[in-house]
């Protein structure tokens, strides 16, 4: 779920490195130790099996030919960067050999919902966890079954759990709060709540001792009441918070506004916060002249347009490089929102813009275009329903003159293939100066695109100087 960041080579330079004859015969003659901890370095699963895959005519890889094995049957992402232990996982780690690559892992995630961990296949997974697992890795735990997970709550206590996800639903309706007050390492608290029986989350946050990453999703509509604010107001006093994503189902209608004003105080003006997320969350009576936004990413969905305007303001002297605007509620006043937004850019530190479901004309998404010359973007995402050959040729226009913007990914737009050549055209302008120019195209797996387009597409890309490239998506 949360990715460990590495430092690390850039991962085609991996693959290249090992690729070459005599560097691949200079990594087999390491020690198998250092081989060990360089596999164990690179950051994605699929790089790391192509390394091995590399090296297994060299050197005998064992444990890392039980891993190389075990990647063969179960997706990549299950084995790199977290061991993701669950039924099919777990099976394949009880060969006894199998077993000793469990101590090279820095973390391990147990999944409660896929893994029985009482019985698989009349064996006791709880046992063998106890031997094998080594006692200092950290652990993300998933939790659907609260009954299976109290059951053997001696035995999770003693493991170092720094994560949590938690499912609640009627089946586990309070028994998860038999669990937090034991998990005394826990730093990140990620909660689905199916039913609406949310009140004693917050209660627990402030008496937490270092959960300082907390997400909840709430798909009943449960209702924030004041003293869940108040409590999440003392989390941002008492704790160095650094993400917090949230629903808030319209919490202007019954809550005072002094104390959501209080909360937005604490909430965007908390030092250490580096990603915020909100769902919900009608702004439009709020006072954002004591916002700071001193964290890095900033994302809001379904919120009120009329916001964007005062956020802009704020946005020049802010610490926010990444912002995700997803489905303004109010049409009427989205292009006066975006339009100080965008002229904000320029002053602001914003690298990276995400724009998904707002509903604009062809000629307010044009003047828009135009406004992204001056700016220090440097990835741009859009979700434009339809972008006609006129939009495309505004964006292309500002584009051509944008000295910062590598990266285009236009999300299920329906756009014609001459337009894409005319954004490809500008992108790669070679008085950009910019050294990454891509622009990526995701189109639902029902549409049907020519297979010539998409090579004429990735031909003229690679002849500019560029990168194209077209993913597909279920929905």
């Amino acid at each position: 779920m949360h990715r460990q960041i590495r430092p690390k080579l850039d991962d085609d330079a991996e693959l290249l490195l090992v690729s070459r004859p005599g560097i691949k015969s200079t990594v087999a003659k390491l020690p198998l130790e250092v081989v060990i901890k360089i596999a164990f370095l690179i950051s994605g699963g699929a790089d790391m099996l192509a390394f091995l895959e590399a090296l297994r005519s060299e050197i005998n890889l064992e444990p890392l030919e039980h891993l190389y094995q075990i990647g063969r049957t179960v997706h990549h992402s299950e084995l790199w960067p977290s061991l993701w232990l669950h039924d099919e996982v777990f099976e394949a780690l009880l060969v006894p050999p199998r077993q000793a690559i469990l101590k090279y892992y820095s973390k391990v995630t147990i999944d409660i919902d896929g893994f029985n961990p009482s019985n698989i296949n009349g064996f006791n997974a709880i046992e063998w966890l106890k031997t094998h697992l080594n006692p200092k890795i950290t652990v993300d735990w998933s939790i659907h079954n609260g009954s299976e997970a109290i059951k053997n709550l001696e035995f999770w206590t003693t493991l170092y759990i720094t994560e949590a996800t938690i499912t609640i639903d009627n089946d586990n309706a309070s028994k998860w709060k038999l669990l937090l007050p034991h998990l005394d390492h826990l730093a990140t608290l990620d909660v689905m709540d199916d039913i609406g029986e949310l009140e004693d989350i917050y209660t627990f946050l402030p008496a937490s001792k270092r959960v300082t990453n907390f997400k909840v999703s709430c798909h009943a509509g449960y209702i924030l009441k004041r003293g869940d604010l108040l409590y999440l107001i003392q989390w941002f006093q008492r704790l160095p918070v650094r993400v917090f994503e949230t629903w808030f189902e319209d919490w202007s209608d019954h809550l005072d506004r002094e104390l959501r004003q209080e909360f937005c105080d604490a909430m965007f003006n908390c030092p250490t916060l580096e990603r915020l997320w909100l769902a919900d969350c009608f702004l439009y009576d709020m006072d954002f002249s004591e916002f700071w936004f001193s964290m890095k990413s900033l994302s809001l969905y379904e919120f009120d347009s009329y916001s964007l305007e005062f956020l802009g303001e704020q946005l020049e002297g802010s610490d926010v490089t990444s912002l995700s605007l997803v489905k303004p509620v109010d049409n009427e006043d989205n292009f006066m929102g975006m339009k100080r937004l965008f002229h904000a850019l320029p002053r602001s530190l914003i690298k990276n813009l995400h724009i998904s479901e707002v509903d604009l004309t062809n000629r307010d998404w044009c003047k828009l275009a135009r406004l992204l010359q001056k700016s220090h973007l440097e990835s741009l995402h859009l979700e434009i329903k339809e972008m006609t050959s006129v939009v495309a040729r505004s964006f292309a226009v500002a584009i051509e003159k944008n000295h910062s913007i590598r990266q285009i990914h236009l999300y299920k737009c329906d756009i014609a293939v001459p337009d894409l050549k005319t954004l490809i055209r500008s992108i790669s302008n070679a008085k950009r100066r910019v050294r990454v120019k891509r622009i990526i195209w995701t189109t639902l797996a029902s549409k049907n695109i020519n297979d010539a387009d998409i090579r004429s597409l990735v031909e003229l890309a690679a002849e500019c100087g560029s990168e194209f490239s077209l993913e597909r998506v279920y929905y």
